[in-house]
């Protein structure tokens, strides 16, 4: 905002300085140069679907190992989805979003492609616990934030007492443990009920999701009640669901 009417200019300047590192092979730096172009025109979608692309297609090809272009295919899409939070209503970026799970990771043109969908597995494993199918219903029907977790479970319920009790002194504390191990630490569950533990995970398994991949437990309810159950292990299943959104927000759906 200190900018004022320069920032068009320096976006400028950081396009061609962009352009100059891929054509040099210096796309660590690319990376960064993308972040600020992305800060300085936070709301032209455009901008982020090329970034984006480029990422996934142009540069991880250019990229010998299959871990280096998983980076780069990651970094793709994580750079639309930052465009999703700003753009939430821009239907060709949940278009080019869903275009890279289906073809970039789906598809077997890339010859990394193997790599890339057990990586991309084993990501989604690590949040549903080791399961293929969570249960989408009771996800959704989870608390989405803190304040609203504590609504359901106020200061004088025995839930808080049991996480101080194991060593606890914040529920963000609890998540952070719960984010390393991909589950609650067994010192707490044995401090709780099973329903108690239930809402607890679902609780961090709903955040999880939608603070890392901006993934809607309720949009994905809906979607198996439409189309039947999904493997949400598979990229395919990703390319439906960003897919179903860009309809959502498309003018004639």
């Amino acid at each position: 905002m200190a900018l004022g009417g320069f920032r068009g200019l320096l976006a400028d300047i950081l396009w061609i300085r962009a352009i100059s590192l891929q054509e040099q092979g210096k796309y660590f730096e690319l990376v960064q140069l993308a972040d600020w172009i992305q800060k300085l025109q936070p709301k032209f979608a455009g901008v982020s679907s090329y970034l984006g692309w480029n990422m996934a297609y142009n540069i991880s090809v250019t990229c010998q190992s299959h871990e280096d272009r998983w980076r780069w295919v990651h970094r793709g899409i994580e750079t639309l989805v930052d465009a999703i939070r700003m753009n939430p209503n821009d239907p060709m970026v949940y278009y080019q979003l869903a275009w890279i799970y289906c073809h970039k990771l789906g598809n077997t043109l890339d010859e990394a492609q193997q790599y890339y969908k057990v990586q991309f597995a084993k990501q989604m494993l690590e949040i549903f616990g080791g399961e293929h199918y969570p249960d989408w219903e009771a996800l959704a029907a989870a608390p989405e934030t803190e304040q609203e977790f504590r609504e359901q479970y106020p200061k004088d319920n025995p839930i808080w007492t049991a996480i101080g009790r194991s060593g606890f002194d914040s529920l963000d504390e609890v998540e952070k443990a719960f984010q390393r191990m991909g589950r609650l630490p067994e010192g707490l569950t044995e401090n709780l009920s099973e329903k108690e533990a239930k809402d607890l995970t679902n609780f961090f398994r709903n955040k999880w999701l939608k603070s890392r991949f901006l993934i809607d437990s309720s949009i994905i309810a809906e979607i198996e009640k439409e189309y039947g159950e999904l493997d949400w292990c598979l990229p395919e299943s990703f390319a439906i669901y960003w897919a179903y959104q860009g309809i959502q927000h498309s003018p004639d759906r």
